[in-house]
């Protein structure tokens, strides 16, 4: 069987009808906010591939200081092999799992959902090959949600 990317995710964005993405903030009654996509990360442009084992912190924005979590779009891209990336709340240590997995050279994204630390801040890591790492957020639970 040929290698294929260990992760699949899909992220859906509404657009109107000339094709221009909806910068109005919606509630659902799950207490789901959604935005307009922002890209708040992208080593490609920034500060260049991520070392395996380190992390680099993404500063979301717009985002109540109390919501309950928040929705990412993270990606690997050029990366040196194979991978991980690990998601969490800059606040604590580094979970033991993984978010989203990578093969070889792949561009593959994961959709996370997040606590976010202090100062609206979420830490990806790359894990075992360095990588390009691109965080783009779609949205946040609101606090009181359950999430």
């Amino acid at each position: 069987m040929a290698a294929a990317a260990a992760l699949v995710a899909t992220a859906v964005i509404a657009t109107g009808p000339g094709g221009e993405s909806s910068p109005t903030v919606s509630a659902a009654s799950d207490g789901f906010v959604s935005m307009a996509p922002t890209r708040v990360l992208d080593t490609r442009t920034d500060s260049g591939p991520v070392t395996a084992g380190e992390s680099v912190t993404a500063t979301l924005t717009g985002i109540p200081a109390d919501a309950a979590a928040a929705v990412v779009n993270v990606t690997a891209a050029n990366a040196t092999g194979n991978g991980y990336l690990t998601v969490w709340n800059c606040d604590g240590d580094a979970p033991g799992t993984s978010n989203g997995n990578f093969v070889g050279i792949d561009t593959v994204a994961a959709n996370v959902i997040t606590a976010i630390g202090d100062n609206n801040e979420i830490c990806v890591q790359a894990g075992d090959a360095d990588t390009e790492i691109i965080v783009d957020q779609m949205g946040y639970f609101a606090a009181g949600s359950g999430v």
